[in-house]
């Protein structure tokens, strides 16, 4: 063994004394130090460390500049997940896909060849390296809705803005507007100045449309957005006014709409009447009293050329003169010394001017909510100038001329079926006729000290007869199937001083004339006659239904031929007038002024240039 390890050490000295190192340049090469570089990644033009902002799917560019080298390693890393990054060089990131998560760190490694072929490189001890750390924060459930506002510019055209989105890192590039009908999607405007959005439409100016606004965004970072925004445009319904003219004309008005727009009438027989610009027209056509009809008010674009019928409408209510301000709830009484009527309105009484058909000023009272009788609630004497007006809590109010409150008569707490009579005698007495679950009671009061005089009944057989008390207050009607008895009450106590019969099918009612004493009128089935309660004299039979009395003129008013009203003198032997209606009830006659109550309003047609 040591034999071998002598003979090796003098083979090492022999190579060693045999070799010479040459040390000339033609036998070396001097290798290029690597360049001094670094590495660039450009995340959507963010700096190292900054924050990526996510409120929808969004698209990010991740793009590294090798600056001519070679790409060893490339790592993409969103937390501890590795991203596999296209050759686009494009991520697409997407709140729903970390739901739960706020934020995550984006890390992104590069690794180049510095190309120096040197050892250490082939080794992969040289090399460029590249480290690059983004915030990346999730905007989950993200409000990216427009929020429009509904305005009218100067010229009246309909005016629709919004504030831009504010965003990070988002640029609005552009807008489109589209309007829709049905299915149909028409371009409206495109809006390429993002800071200021808004849009005009002339063409919309009443009714329902819907726009799609859609927001494109700037490198197509993330999708377009669609919002849809509906704009109401309304006109309201009580916006027009009417006034017939005679019988054949209509004098037609309306408010200006707020929008440049022309208008035009449809009649409802489909009759248009183009009224551009203006704000009235005159209809000529005879309708039947009262008017109370439905027309299309057609508003339209002022540049419009279409056709007239197809634009949008407001239904508007074709109407009679009326009293103004009033919602008639029942009876009216009058006052044939003053030429006034006293009207109930929901919740106030009022005086109304028949000469002119308007509330007085300051002639009212407000009652609250009332009910509603069946019959008369309230009465006016002429002979005292009070009003009496039977209210809710079991009272006579007794109001003067001026609705100032003088004195009131409790007359009980119970409730009424039916209220039939209230009349004021001259000499004192107040007769109270109604009907409550005992039955049929008339009370007397003494208008001196409002005190109960007398009190009749209860009549349990006669409960649903149908009663009326003459002109004075002298004689009260009681009348059932064919059977009229006639009441006095000369003394305190109700005397019977006549009986009638009248023919059991036909018979109806019967009811005191407003005008004379003693006069009733016997109301049968499609006729009707006038007798004197005491006497039992009679006109002759008119063919008809009978409709009212003038207290004014003593003129009587029927039903003739389904739906003319005819007007006949006092004596019943001439007509004097006739008038086409559209209701054959609830018609009455104050001083020729025919009247009548629909949906609540009271409307009315001065017959006195007619019949005078």
């Amino acid at each position: 063994m040591y034999k071998y390890k002598v003979l090796f050490t003098l083979f090492i000295f022999a190579i060693q004394f045999s070799c010479e190192y040459n040390n000339d340049e033609v036998y070396y090469e001097d290798l290029t130090p690597p360049e001094k570089i670094t590495v660039d990644i450009n995340l959507d033009g963010l700096a190292n460390g900054e924050t990526v902002y996510i409120y929808r799917k969004t698209k990010v560019s991740c793009n590294a500049d090798l600056k001519g080298k070679t790409l060893l390693k490339y790592e993409v890393k969103l937390g501890d997940k590795d991203l596999n990054l296209p050759g686009s060089g494009i991520l697409y990131l997407d709140p729903s896909d970390y739901g739960g998560v706020e934020e995550l760190n984006l890390t992104i490694n590069v690794e180049l060849k510095t190309g120096t072929h040197s050892i250490a490189e082939h080794l992969g001890l040289e090399k460029y390296l590249g480290s690059f750390k983004y915030k990346i924060k999730f905007i989950h459930y993200a409000d990216l809705s427009l929020k429009f506002e509904n305005t009218i510019t100067q010229d009246r055209n309909l005016k629709v803005s919004w504030k831009p989105l504010d965003l990070q890192q988002l640029q609005v590039s552009k807008y489109e507007v589209y309007k829709l009908n049905g299915y149909e999607e028409t371009l409206l405007s495109t809006i390429t100045d993002p800071k200021d959005p808004f849009f005009v439409d002339e063409s919309h100016v009443l009714g329902k449309q819907d726009y799609l606004i859609l927001t494109y965004f700037e490198n197509n970072k993330i999708e377009k957005l669609w919002d849809y925004h509906t704009v109401q445009i309304e006109y309201p319904s009580g916006g027009l006014d009417s006034e017939p003219i005679g019988f054949d004309k209509i004098k037609v008005w309306w408010k200006k709409h707020m929008y440049n727009c022309n208008y035009a009438l449809e009649l409802e027989d489909g009759t248009i009447i183009d009224c551009k610009g203006n704000t009235e027209a005159e209809i000529s056509k005879t309708y039947n009293f009262p008017i109370y009809k439905d027309i299309k008010l057609h508003i339209y674009p002022a540049n419009y050329t279409g056709n007239i019928s197809s634009t949008a409408y407001s239904t508007q209510l074709l109407q009679s003169s009326r009293v103004k301000d009033i919602y008639l709830s029942g009876e009216i009484a009058y006052d044939l010394k003053h030429k006034e009527l006293y009207v109930k309105d929901q919740y106030v009484l009022y005086a109304v001017d028949i000469t002119t058909m308007k509330t007085i000023p300051d002639r009212y009272v407000n009652t609250g909510f009332d009910w509603d009788w069946s019959r008369e609630y309230m009465y006016y004497s002429e002979y005292f100038e009070k009003l009496f007006y039977i209210t809710r809590d079991y009272k006579i109010n007794i109001y003067d001329r001026n609705m100032k409150l003088q004195s009131y008569i409790n007359w009980g707490g119970v409730t009424l079926n039916n209220l039939s009579v209230l009349h004021a005698r001259k000499d004192g007495k107040l007769i109270f006729g109604y009907t409550d679950p005992d039955g049929y009671w008339t009370n007397v009061y003494n208008l001196s000290n409002n005190q109960l005089m007398y009190r009749e009944g209860p009549d349990i057989l006669r409960n649903y007869a149908k009663r009326s008390m003459s002109k004075d207050g002298t004689y009260l009607s009681v009348s059932e199937d064919n059977y009229i008895q006639i009441f006095s009450f000369d003394n305190i106590e109700m005397l019977n001083v006549n009986s009638i019969s009248t023919y059991p099918i036909n018979f109806e009612e019967c009811i005191f004339s407003k005008v004379d004493d003693e006069e009733l009128y016997i109301v049968e089935k499609e006729q009707f006659y006038r007798m004197n309660a005491l006497t039992k004299n009679k006109t002759a039979y008119i063919a008809g239904k009978f409709m009212t009395e003038d207290p004014f003129t003593g003129n009587v008013a029927y039903i003739k031929n389904d739906n003319i009203l005819v007007i006949l003198s006092p004596d019943l032997n001439e007509e004097i007038y006739s008038i086409p209606v559209s209701r054959v009830w609830d018609l009455r006659l104050f001083d020729n002024i025919l009247t009548t109550s629909k949906s609540g309003v009271l409307y009315y047609v001065d017959l006195k240039p007619y019949i005078e």
